[in-house]
């Protein structure tokens, strides 16, 4: 899976400061790009916005379960949006090639 989301563009998304422990940051990092990957069916500069939301949502709640579960519910729209425009994508690729 292709990286859409560099370490340091999350640092800036969720402005880490200099003397943060970053241990866990590419762990959130790729934790929201396989959710993603496993909403929508791909990761790229269209669904980056999706993977900084998520991997976000994963460091700023880091403990509360519920709360995550929560936050991540409310970005579903954005995902299913993300969803439907690729498979819009992907259907007028394929009439394009009949």
């Amino acid at each position: 899976m292709a990286t859409s989301v560099t370490l340091e563009e999350f640092k800036n998304h969720i402005e880490f400061e200099e003397g943060m422990t970053e241990n866990m940051l590419q762990l959130y990092l790729d934790s929201g790009e396989r959710y993603i990957f496993n909403s929508v069916g791909l990761v790229s500069e269209h669904t980056k916005h999706l993977v900084l939301l998520v991997a976000s949502i994963l460091y700023n709640q880091r403990t509360p379960e519920k709360s995550i579960s929560d936050a991540l519910d409310a970005i579903t729209p954005l995902i299913i949006q993300e969803q439907v425009m690729n498979y819009e994508e992907s259907t007028v690729t394929e009439s394009t090639q009949i």
